[in-house]
């Protein structure tokens, strides 16, 4: 929807969708910066960035180390502000509604599970029959479906990135701001049987435990897991 559509949330521009959806047009936001000496004037990025990036990469410029008691879905993205990485520390986003995922922006696509209403009033959330795709540089308002173009390999990174999340749920929990205490979570993939899910998240759990018994025998149990094969 434009501006003359729905006047009340403001114009997207050439985006789709509207503030509150996980749609372009509410997530895709400006950031300005300015750090004289630090960060090249004029320079000018489509990397993703998100806002729980912030903290761990405040944490960076002042030299502190975040309490390890914890886990952070955000990454420091200082390297990137100055330059001295040519890239973001991330290349792609998960989005939810409550405990579902809905969809997921990796490199310059789109990945939607669920869709929401037409109308902002409403607030349900559609089941797909299919999951849609979108390449949001040459298609902004997101009206080609390319799911059906033999996109949906773009389900694998999608697993890569929310596999690791819920592991990290599991082991971790949730601690809402300005709690002290852990609460469960969980998460809802559409279109994935639970059982494949959690097979992969067992393998991951395995693989956790390798890389522990490593680092804390030094080296002298198992294997490095971080080692690529020759």
């Amino acid at each position: 929807p434009d501006r003359a559509e729905l006047p009340h949330i403001g114009d997207t521009g050439p985006y789709r969708g509207y503030l509150g959806t996980v749609h372009e047009g509410s997530v895709r936001t400006p950031m300005m910066l300015r750090w004289p000496g630090k960060v090249e004037p004029g320079r000018v990025t489509n990397d993703i960035v998100a806002i729980h990036d912030f903290m761990p990469t405040f944490a960076a410029i002042v030299g502190e180390e975040l309490p390890d008691d914890r886990s952070y879905d955000g990454v420091n993205q200082l390297p990137f502000l100055t330059g001295e990485a040519p890239e973001s520390a991330r290349d792609a986003l998960l989005f939810f509604h409550d405990s579902t995922l809905m969809a997921m922006k990796w490199k310059q696509f789109k990945l939607y599970l669920k869709r929401e209403s037409p109308d902002p009033e409403d607030g349900r959330y559609a089941d797909l029959w299919a999951p849609e795709a979108f390449n949001v540089v040459i298609d902004p308002k997101e009206t080609n479906n390319i799911a059906g173009d033999g996109y949906l390999w773009l389900l694998s990174p999608l697993l890569s990135e929310v596999l690791p999340f819920m592991y990290s749920l599991e082991e971790h929990g949730l601690i809402q701001p300005g709690a002290d205490e852990r609460t469960e979570g969980t998460v809802t993939i559409p279109f994935f049987k639970q059982s494949l899910v959690d097979a992969s998240l067992d393998e991951l759990k395995k693989q956790a435990i390798k890389k522990k018994l490593f680092e804390l025998s030094g080296g002298l149990i198992g294997e490095d897991p971080s080692a690529k094969p020759d």
